[in-house]
């Protein structure tokens, strides 16, 4: 007897090999059966182990490789594409951090849209050494969030969280844990762009955040 047509979509996709070796995929978002986006990096022998970051993308039929292209090129050695949601199929972003400086990662986020990709944040929050966003969510063109961790010196992290209004990003004034000497929102759970809660690092704790206000609450 053959098998079942649903069946059949269960089969594994293999995906393509990108340009190197090493590669790890670390996200995923999907809108429909015939469009996912997948996030990650790669390392290029070729240019000397220079790690890049790396989205693949489902069509419904295959999966196509592209590189998140950043600056790469000349001002970072590393770049970590650790998590993309699509709000729609020509807003998909791309979240994670770069490396100029071996010891001290700094965030990054990037718009893809249709064929081509943009830089959108590329330096560290005002008055940090270092930041990672590490998670984000999508709500159509004009609503993203992401969520992570930044410092004012060389150790111990504060939540870090952003906020895309389909034309910029802004910077959230969200509270760490009580007593917590590094903390890092690591996961982001958006229902609707007016409900958001983050969970954050290492204590498990969620904060309840609130897109219109600004601000985040410390929830339990």
């Amino acid at each position: 007897m053959s098998a079942p047509a649903a069946a059949a979509q269960n089969v594994p996709q293999v995906v393509p090999r990108a340009t190197g070796d090493d590669a790890t995929l670390t996200g995923v978002s999907c809108l429909s059966r015939a469009f996912c986006v997948s996030s990650g990096f790669y390392i290029a022998l070729a240019k000397g182990g220079t790690v890049f970051g790396l989205a693949e993308v489902w069509n419904g039929r295959q999966w196509s490789t592209r590189t998140v292209s950043g600056f790469s090129s000349g001002n970072s050695d590393v770049l970590d594409a650790i998590a993309v949601s699509c709000g729609t199929p020509s807003t998909c972003m791309l979240v994670g951090e770069h490396f100029s400086n071996p010891s001290r990662p700094v965030q990054f986020a990037e718009i893809a849209g249709g064929l081509g990709s943009a830089p959108l944040i590329w330096n560290n929050p005002a008055g940090a050494k270092w930041s990672v966003l590490d998670d984000v969510k999508c709500m159509g063109a004009t609503f993203c969030m992401a969520v992570g961790t930044y410092s004012a010196t060389a150790h111990g992290g504060r939540v870090l969280t952003q906020l895309w209004n389909g034309s910029k990003w802004r910077r959230l004034a969200t509270p760490s844990p009580a007593k917590s000497l590094n903390s890092d929102l690591g996961e982001l759970y958006c229902l609707s762009a007016s409900d958001c809660l983050a969970r954050a690092r290492p204590r498990r704790r969620t904060l309840s955040l609130s897109p219109s206000g600004g601000t985040g609450a410390a929830g339990s």
